[in-house]
């Protein structure tokens, strides 16, 4: 369900159960493993592709939904030391997914790379020159040196609504870069803190306390 917050999308603008249930697996899997291999996979998620409109990006007409998203939530935070060009270069190197129109499902499916549809030209990025694709996009979030930060600060929000000192805060951003970017690390780190048990209560969200309460009793939707 974190993750779910972190990325978030919704059937209102996806259209299809099947999709949100095949992104909520796609969650389970990256929950504790590394960042960037979540972060991937988020990236090219039918899901998201269709919520953040990835599938009607060409090199035409890129699409700035996703490039700012990833960005301004996922990524860096709103401070995150990145411009508008970022954001364009980003939609440019993002641009070439789509996907097939199933008229017997009426909904979408065959979601792919059309390379027919990529802007393959050079890209400025962080003020670093390149052919960037995709895949270099979201490296290139991860590498930006606001990253570590915001992950784990943004991280640390869901348990505690007491900021951590700042030397705690850059132990466990060194700690996430150490780990390789892993996500379970620096989580048992957070979850072992002495604020996570003697800060403020939260109060969780609907979603959070319903499925609480059915695990509680052993019973499901």
């Amino acid at each position: 369900l974190t993750w779910h917050d972190w990325f978030a999308t919704s059937n209102e603008g996806v259209g299809s159960q099947l999709l949100m249930i095949e992104q909520n697996h796609t969650l389970r899997k990256h929950a504790l493993a590394s960042f960037p291999k979540l972060f991937e996979a988020v990236t090219i998620d039918p899901a998201m592709l269709i919520y953040l409109s990835g599938t009607g990006s060409t090199k035409e007409d890129p699409n700035e939904n996703y490039a700012r998203e990833m960005q301004e939530l996922f990524t860096l935070g709103v401070n995150g030391g990145y411009t508008e060009r970022d954001v364009h270069e980003h939609a440019r190197a993002l641009t070439g997914w789509t996907s097939s129109w199933n008229s017997a499902t009426g909904q979408q499916d065959n979601f792919h790379l059309d390379p027919e549809r990529q802007d393959k030209g050079i890209k400025v990025i962080y003020g670093k020159h390149g052919n960037f694709d995709w895949r270099d996009s979201i490296d290139l979030a991860i590498a930006h040196p606001s990253h570590p930060k915001h992950f784990t600060t943004r991280l640390w929000s869901y348990f505690s609504e007491t900021p951590l000192p700042a030397s705690e805060e850059r132990a466990l951003s060194d700690l996430y870069e150490s780990s390789g970017k892993e996500i379970r690390p620096v989580l048992e780190a957070m979850l072992m803190h002495p604020l996570f048990h003697s800060g403020p209560r939260m109060v969780k969200p609907p979603i959070v306390q319903i499925a609480g309460m059915l695990r509680a009793i052993g019973r499901y939707i």
